[in-house]
């Protein structure tokens, strides 16, 4: 888990050759003893190859590399989101939506914001994330009903 930490921790800068260097090398140490470990949380812990995944997604959206972050994303099975708890997957939705906004997916983005506020509202009442659906209203020449909902459930006017 500190691997994965100093990954993100490495982005903290924004994006330059040693932040992606060293996010890169944290993510394939975190990657290596995921492997060695076995098993998603084999030790009874939440980590494993799952979680390095999520983080990978993660780092990369916050190096500016988007388009990678959505496939990083979609490397991660069903069956192994199934098996986190609702709160992480919500986030990794979340980190899917501001991916999939930037690259101009914006129907995507809408949909996994709305199925990350089922999973836990929580997660989608943060500052960050009200500005992504607000930016998704002005960008999404017809918002869905959904995400017009979600708007409004985010105190925006939709």
């Amino acid at each position: 888990m500190l691997y994965l930490v100093a990954a993100v921790g490495a982005t903290g800068g924004g994006r330059s050759p040693a932040a992606v260097a060293t996010a890169d090398d944290r993510l394939g140490a975190a990657a290596e003893v995921a492997e060695q470990q076995g098993g998603d949380g084999a030790d009874f812990t939440s980590f494993g190859t799952t979680n390095v995944r999520l983080h990978e997604a993660e780092v990369l959206l916050r190096l500016d590399d988007a388009w990678a972050a959505v496939e990083a994303g979609r490397r991660v099975t069903p069956t192994a989101l199934a098996c986190l708890g609702r709160e992480r997957r919500a986030r990794h939705l979340v980190t899917t939506a501001r991916a999939l906004a930037l690259t101009r997916q914006r129907d995507d983005a809408a949909a996994a914001l709305v199925e990350a506020e089922h999973l836990a509202p929580e997660e989608v009442r943060r500052p960050a994330v009200v500005a992504v659906v607000q930016d998704l209203l002005l960008l999404v020449p017809s918002p869905s009903l959904e995400l017009r909902s979600l708007a409004e459930r985010c105190g925006l006017r939709a």
